[in-house]
């Protein structure tokens, strides 16, 4: 059977058929689309394709691995399924016939990456499964089978992060920085500590995203996918003044390379408990001891409730000690 959709600028044409492997191709034209899948058609009917091999025999590897190359690019977390679904095939789990993968298996993997990441990043990997199998089950196999993570328990989630940088932590960061010839990810280090972007926002920003003589930039590629207008600390556009113009990206590094770069200074100073996600916290936890607004924060932010806000609030224990001594 042939079907025909239309995905981002493209139509794709699939032709399935009981038995053989499924047949796809993207065209610009609906017509050229719907003329290569008849094509292929009358290709199945004078049994000029051949057979596929017994989808009994496929293993998670084989529709993750297909995943990864057919699916994952379309998709916005394309940087972080690139770097997991690797590490997921290097588990036993992995090497399972699909008609073995079952609750027992994962229950067994989950338990074994509980002794070794925290709880957030097991119930990550478990919820990139569970989407590797729906999406095999609704587009590649003939005969569908029970989705594992289904069946098990996953883990809770980690109570919300409270680290920020103290004076100790700033000045081994800053001192691993200087003595760094990383120049274009110091460039993003003091850029997240000023404005609290994200990092996939920093690293999306472009010269013509930006207006820097009226000191605001637009945040095109967000979590939430929404885009919005956000004016700059003066520090920030002082940073982007002194990028120099060799790339349509202000900040030209990509995913891995900054995740790579930061993992390596971050072990150079002496702060391997730092992720980057806490120099976001800290930027936000400084917003609030300016003096701005919670509805100012939030619009720097792009934080949706006053409830993901203050997940990212945590007071200076010393500052704020030194006010209350201040007499009323």
């Amino acid at each position: 059977m042939a079907t025909l959709r239309k995905r981002r600028n493209k139509w794709e044409a699939r032709v399935r058929r009981s038995g053989f492997k499924t047949v796809s191709k993207s065209f610009i034209k609906k017509t050229d689309a719907d003329a290569w899948a008849r094509h292929i058609e009358i290709c199945f009917d004078r049994g000029e394709i051949p057979a596929a091999p017994s989808e009994t025999q496929k293993t998670f590897a084989d529709i993750a691995q297909r995943y990864l190359k057919e699916i994952s690019p379309q998709k916005k977390s394309h940087a972080v399924e690139r770097y997991r679904i690797p590490r997921l095939l290097a588990h036993s789990f992995a090497k399972l016939r699909l008609k073995e993968l079952n609750g027992p298996a994962l229950s067994a993997y989950r338990d074994k990456r509980l002794k070794e990441v925290s709880g957030a990043s097991v119930r990550k990997e478990l919820y990139l499964i569970s989407a590797i199998i729906c999406y095999a089950n609704a587009e590649w196999l003939d005969a569908p089978i029970v989705n594992p993570v289904l069946q098990i328990t996953k883990p809770k989630d980690s109570r919300p992060r409270t680290t920020r940088l103290t004076d100790e932590d700033r000045s081994k960061l800053f001192n691993a920085m200087e003595t760094s010839k990383h120049e274009r990810l110091k460039a993003v280090i003091l850029f997240a500590l000023e404005t609290g972007f994200r990092r996939g926002e920093i690293l999306a920003l472009h010269w013509n995203d930006v207006t820097l003589d009226k000191g605001f930039a637009h945040l095109k590629d967000t979590k939430n996918g929404e885009q919005r207008l956000v004016p700059l600390p003066a520090a920030a556009i002082q940073l982007i003044q002194l990028q120099p113009r060799a790339d349509d990206r202000i900040f030209p590094l990509s995913a891995n390379a900054c995740r790579l770069g930061w993992e390596r200074l971050r072990a150079k100073a002496g702060l391997r408990h730092l992720r980057f996600h806490d120099l976001r916290h800290d930027a936000i936890s400084g917003f609030f001891e300016r003096g701005l607004t919670v509805p100012e924060v939030t619009m720097l932010s792009g934080h949706k409730t006053k409830s993901q806000l203050f997940r990212y609030a945590h007071p200076d224990l010393l500052r704020l000690q030194k006010k209350l001594q201040i007499p009323h």
